[in-house]
């Protein structure tokens, strides 16, 4: 007696199909399409942000004094298996920038990028998102 299955295999985006058959139709996106990232035992708390190494600064040289750095692109990557991008946003004249919408408790890796080719990117941390005031 010869027994057999349908082996059901689930995609990268959460959408479940038979092999045995091919899905019929369409596939409808997600209304959220971060909703594969949440952890739905919990209500994750975005209201976080970087208070500490939340500055950029360059060097014009090994031995000159560190500098603010106005206009850079900051990246904000959670450090996680997926390294979501969670925020991004341009540097002020004094070289701060200020992240919103983080997941308060999670580590995230900030990355600044010269837009003008002038400077090397470079990332810090990892740093942990702090509750807004």
């Amino acid at each position: 007696m010869a027994m057999s299955y349908t082996a059901v295999t689930v995609g990268a985006s959460g959408w479940a199909g038979r092999r045995d058959q091919p899905l019929q139709g369409a596939l409808v996106p997600l209304r959220n399409a971060n909703a594969a990232r949440f952890n739905w035992l919990r209500t994750p708390d975005f209201s976080g942000t970087i208070v500490n190494n939340n500055r950029v600064l360059y060097k014009a040289d090994a031995s000159s004094p560190e500098a603010p750095f106005a206009g850079a692109l900051v990246r904000v990557h959670r450090l996680s298996v997926d390294g979501w991008c969670a925020w991004q946003g341009l540097s002020d004249a004094s070289g701060y920038y200020w992240p919103v919408g983080l997941e308060v408790g999670l580590a995230y890796y900030p990355v600044a990028i010269d837009l003008t080719g002038t400077h090397e990117c470079d990332a810090a941390g990892p740093v942990i998102a702090v509750k807004a005031d």
